[in-house]
Formats: C-alpha cells, sequence, structure tokens
C-alpha cells in the first residue's frame, strides 16, 4: 500500500497535528473544554489566560510546529527581501533569459520525437546544416516560498579566471607577433611559397573582415609558417626595436601563443577554428617529448569541427561557398593523412563517411594544391598497408608513378620551383616510407 505524507519546502514530512488539551478545571469536571480554540497560525491559545503562552498548551513539539507554520505561509518583507543580494546564477540566467541549460536530445533518442512534436519550447540544432537533434527549454522553475536566494560563489571564481585569463592573452600571447615591416616579408613569402601548396588561409585582402583577435593569430600562424623559409632569417623578431631570434625560439614564442590563446575559447567562429587549428598542427615543431602529440590534437580538433559544420558532406553547384567548402575540407583531409604517417595516429576521416567525390575535388584545385592532394592519395593508400587488419594478410601491391607524370597530370609544370622543391621532398619521404 503506498502511503503519501505531505512534506513542506524543505522536503521533510510534516508533523502530526497536536490535539488541543482542555483546562484544568474542565479536566476535573470532566466536562468538555470550550476556553482552548485555535488562533490564527494554527496553535491552540487559552482564551481568559492571556499570561499563558502557546507552548504552555501544546508542549514543545507545538512550539516547533508553530514556528514551521509560520514559515510556510508568513508573506515575504519586502524591506528585508529587498537587502539581500541576489545570486550571481539567478542574474546570468536573466540576462540569458534561462534560468537553467537547455537539454539535448539526438536524433537517435526516441525522447527526441516526442518532444518535438508535441513541445512549443523544443528547436532544432542550428550549429551544423542539417539539425542534428534538439534543444528542450527547460520549464521555469517555480518561485520559492522562503523568497531567498543563495549567492553562487563558484559563478563569481569562473568569472574572475576568465578575465585573469583574458588579461594574460592581452598582456602576453597577442602582442607576440613581428612588427609590420618583418611580418610584411613574411607574408609575402607565406603566400608566394606556402599557401599555394596547402591553402588553409585565405588571403585576408580578399577574405572578409576578421575581428582583432582572430586577426592577429592569422599574423601569429602566417609567420610561424613562413619562419621555415631561408629569407625570412633577418625578420624573425617581436618588437620593432628588439633582437633577430633563432627559428627554434621564434616559433617556440609563435607555437605557444596561438595555442594558448585558441584554448582560452576566444575564437568561436569555427570555420577559422579549423583553419588555425589545422596550420598550427602542420607548422608547430614540438620542441620536447611533452609536445610530441600536440600536432595530433590539434589535427583531431580540425576534424572534429569539420564533422560538426558537415564539411564532410558534399554541397550543390549553386552553393555560394562551394569552392571554400571543397578547398578546407580537402586541407584537412591531406593532414589527416600526413599525420597518421608522422606520428603513427589512426586516421579521423574515413572514405566511407564522406559525400564529397575524391576526383572532383582534386580537379577543382589549383595545380600546387592538386598535386599535393595526388601525392598524399598515395599515401593514403601505403597507410593501408600498414593498418592491423591489413597486415595480417599482405598481398596489396602499390605501384609509385614517376614523379615528372604527377607533375603532367595535375597541370603543374608552370608552378614555381620552391613549391615544386617541397612536393618533391614530400615524395620522397612517401617512397622512404615504402
Amino acid at each position: 500500500m503506498v502511503k503519501f505524507v505531505e512534506t513542506d519546502t524543505s522536503g521533510l514530512p510534516l508533523k502530526r497535528k497536536q490535539v488541543a488539551q482542555a483546562c484544568e478545571k474542565c479536566r476535573r469536571r470532566k466536562k468538555r473544554c470550550v476556553h482552548a480554540a485555535p488562533d490564527q497560525n494554527g496553535t491552540p491559545s487559552i482564551l481568559g489566560s492571556p499570561d499563558r503562552s502557546p507552548a504552555a498548551v501544546g508542549g514543545p513539539q507545538s512550539s516547533i510546529g508553530h514556528r514551521s507554520s509560520q514559515t510556510r505561509v508568513s508573506p515575504p518583507n519586502p524591506a528585508t527581501e529587498g537587502a539581500q543580494p541576489a545570486s550571481p546564477v539567478a542574474q546570468h540566467g536573466e540576462k540569458r533569459g534561462e534560468a537553467n541549460p537547455p537539454a539535448f536530445y539526438g536524433d537517435l533518442n526516441p525522447e527526441a520525437i516526442l518532444m518535438e512534436a508535441t513541445s512549443l519550447c523544443s528547436h532544432r540544432d542550428v550549429s551544423a546544416p542539417g539539425g542534428l537533434g534538439i534543444w528542450q527549454t527547460p520549464i521555469a522553475a517555480r518561485p520559492s516560498t522562503q523568497g531567498s536566494s543563495v549567492p553562487s560563489v563558484q559563478s563569481s571564481s569562473r568569472r574572475a579566471v576568465q578575465d585573469m585569463v583574458k588579461s594574460y592573452l592581452w598582456n602576453h600571447c597577442l602582442p607576440c607577433r613581428p612588427p609590420p615591416n618583418d611580418y610584411a616579408v613574411l607574408r609575402r613569402i607565406y603566400f608566394e611559397k606556402m599557401n599555394p601548396i596547402f591553402p588553409i588561409l585565405e588571403d585576408p585582402d580578399v577574405s572578409s573582415v576578421l575581428n582583432e583577435p582572430t586577426d592577429i593569430l592569422v599574423q601569429q600562424v602566417i609567420s610561424l609558417a613562413a619562419a621555415a623559409d631561408p629569407e625570412a632569417v633577418q625578420h624573425l623578431r617581436v618588437s620593432p626595436n628588439g633582437n633577430l631570434m633563432s627559428r627554434q625560439e621564434f616559433c617556440a614564442c609563435m607555437s605557444n601563443s596561438v595555442l594558448t590563446t585558441l584554448d582560452a575559447g576566444i575564437v568561436t567562429d569555427r570555420v577559422w577554428l579549423v583553419r588555425l587549428s589545422a596550420a598550427l598542427s602542420l607548422y608547430s615543431q614540438p620542441t620536447n617529448s611533452e609536445e610530441a602529440d600536440i600536432p595530433a590534437l590539434l589535427n583531431s580538433r580540425a576534424v572534429h569541427q569539420v564533422h560538426t559544420l558537415g564539411l564532410h558532406m558534399a554541397v550543390g553547384e549553386a552553393h555560394p561557398k562551394k569552392v571554400m567548402i571543397q578547398t578546407l575540407f580537402c586541407c584537412v583531409w591531406a593532414l589527416d593523412r600526413i599525420t597518421g604517417a608522422f606520428y603513427g595516429r589512426a586516421r579521423l576521416l574515413h572514405r566511407q563517411d564522406v559525400g564529397w567525390d575524391f576526383d572532383d575535388c582534386i580537379r577543382a584545385q589549383a595545380p600546387p594544391f592538386r598535386l599535393l592532394l595526388t601525392t598524399i592519395n598515395i599515401l593514403d593508400e601505403i597507410i593501408d598497408m600498414y593498418c592491423p587488419q591489413t597486415r595480417l594478410n599482405p598481398s596489396t601491391i602499390i605501384e609509385l608513378p614517376i614523379f615528372e607524370q604527377m607533375i603532367l597530370d595535375a597541370e603543374a609544370s608552370r608552378i614555381t620551383s620552391s613549391c615544386l622543391g617541397k612536393l618533391g621532398v614530400c615524395r620522397g619521404l612517401i617512397v622512404n616510407t615504402c
């Protein structure tokens, strides 16, 4: 048998009501007492005995019940209520229009179908094309009858930590970049010799306007990539009148600054998170064993954002950004293969999950990048030979095409000698891998 027990606002069961006792005179006469009657607060009081307290009638339990009853039914005092500090969590929730964070239900959850069909508060996830899952807005909690709010120490502490992180970034990480004269040379080196081979970054002159932190990160990544060129040796400094730095010191300064800023979460544009993570993964050079896994970690972040944005799924011919999406996907796909070969990592992008036609994607790229993708395509077949299942039955034979024929097939015979030399080194590494 189920018995329902009434509880108060704190969740504790209510006390049983105390029966009013007869006065001493009525008890001696054994008559019904009409001198005891409950007052307006529910506590028996003795009529005609103003000198007696309620505790003398109902005993100690009656006194506790009296205080509990007053706590439940007494209205809040406006004077004292306005003096209480408001909770930072409540203020943050009112500012965003929600007291609690919404709950996410994926499409594979049967509950999501029912909620989307019956609830007016649910809406589709618009962070990625296609809308995967729904967000269910929580029902507003009933106002507390106690009328009190407890300040949240955690919310204020988190805000203080965020302020300290932002202060550190603006004072130490973001200022770490070459002066304008040196950056102009590094920028020219990058867009002439490196970006044609791996066009992960768009030219800022033709791209959309960036906000200040992202623009600074782009400058730092470009400087990091261009520092590997011998022409950049005389421009590796981080202040207008500063001393020249060695390539290792300069790259370490740029890499740590970009990585710290990305970890802080200042950049929220997912497309630029893909670009910056992929570029930093390719051009950063670990200096010790503790940093050996950072390039692979950055590659996984770039792949994660690609999956979130749905860049691995094909778009129609009429899509205004089809060329950009194809190029960005091809860059991350090539980087995933390079990371797998250099660091012995499993590939995160699989052909069966991709909606693009690889041959069409390769043909749509510029000749230098097309030649790199052709080379990476061979590398992908070589990696298959070293997979656990393939090594059990080694029967795959790969014929490597002649490099000159690959150049002609990619229509890359007119690219600069520096780009051609870098691509030749890449093919040589693949041959040595075999």
